[in-house]
């Protein structure tokens, strides 16, 4: 097996990538064969483009519940009572467990009431649903009951990419397996480009000083983006016009920033001042949150509001990381000074 070997250099991010491409493989086989599979339409549409008169769309409105009936109903209608239409779910599944309803042009003739159900622990990427007139209750399309052995085929592939059927646990590896999955691409990058600068004897041509910028730009402005993107969607006023674009704006700017700060220079004292950045941005996502809303991680690990609780949480990790990064990076840059010095009074004695 592997060995990782700490504070060796080259041979530290060698390791490093190794054991977080071979450790998660399985998982990015998989993830890589069932993400092509989820964009087959796409990539592969001509099947569909050939057998039907107006293309995807016809195909997407014949294998999946459609409104053909009620989108056609002009003027306004009184709601029929929710308990009828759920009256009709339990006749049709006694045991569905009900995952949201939602109604779409209240109190229009044109009105839906789109009933989802939890598929429990099945292989379904599209929750099974049963669409009715909100004016008549009438039951006007629903899911297919039995899947087809190729529709049954793309909807576990699909479940399987998206983690819909995975318990916490599951999940959860799912997460370390994405996460190992960027390990090995940032360490693969800057194993590349340490190597090429020892090859180089220290000199870096352009390309070399390129990549050592994308390098920086990409592995630490993004995470900076990412915390800037959740800090712009708690300051920004919900009812500001175009918010969703403006919390897009702050990502790409300060990705932009980075982006430029790592053109100019990209040594190890940009790396340590990012991470020091970074450190601080990531402790902001959850204080902002905290002082602009009325809850905070305290309140969501009260309340048991875990998906709440581990985003904080997390940004609160990456933090930490961050600040173990930054003193890293200071410790390193010392030591080499250090040893810088120590080999120029040697030189010096030897040519005394």
């Amino acid at each position: 097996m592997f060995s990782f070997r700490r504070n060796k250099g080259v041979r530290s991010w060698l390791d490093a990538h190794n054991l977080s491409s071979v450790l998660a493989l399985p998982f990015h086989l998989m993830i890589t064969y069932t993400g092509i599979i989820t964009l087959i339409f796409m990539l592969f549409p001509y099947p569909a483009l050939t057998t039907y008169d107006n293309g995807m769309r016809g195909f997407f409105n014949d294998v999946s519940p459609s409104n053909n009936v009620t989108n056609k109903a002009q003027g306004s209608a009184a709601m029929m009572p929710i308990n009828t239409i759920l009256d009709q779910v339990y006749t049709k599944w006694p045991d569905a467990d009900i995952r949201s309803v939602r109604v779409s042009e209240p109190n229009m003739a044109a009105s839906t009431v789109t009933v989802l159900v939890d598929p429990v622990k099945a292989l379904r990427d599209q929750t099974p649903r049963l669409l009715f007139s909100g004016a008549t209750g009438e039951l006007v399309a629903q899911s297919d009951d039995e899947l087809t052995n190729s529709k049954a085929l793309y909807e576990s592939l699909n479940s399987m990419h998206t983690g819909r059927f995975a318990t916490p646990l599951l999940r959860w590896l799912y997460v370390l397996g994405g996460i190992a999955g960027c390990v090995m691409i940032a360490t693969g990058c800057i194993m590349w480009a340490k190597r090429i600068r020892e090859r180089n004897k220290g000199k870096a041509s352009f390309g070399l000083q390129l990549v050592e910028g994308l390098n920086l730009a990409t592995i630490m402005g993004l995470p900076l983006a990412t915390c800037a993107f959740f800090i712009a969607n708690r300051l920004l006023s919900p009812t500001l016009s175009g918010r969703d674009d403006k919390e897009v704006t702050a990502f790409f700017l300060a990705w932009l920033v980075v982006g430029v700060i790592a053109l100019i220079k990209r040594d190890k004292l940009q790396w340590r001042v990012m991470a020091a950045i970074n450190a601080l941005a990531c402790l902001s996502v959850p204080v902002v949150n905290a002082l602009t809303t009325n809850g905070n991680i305290v309140s969501y690990l009260m309340h048991k509001q875990w998906a709440l609780f581990i985003f904080d949480a997390l940004f609160l990790l990456f933090s930490i990381l961050f600040l173990v990064q930054t003193e890293k990076l200071r410790t390193a840059t010392k030591a080499k000074h250090t040893l810088s010095s120590s080999r120029s009074n040697t030189n010096k004695r030897q040519k005394a």
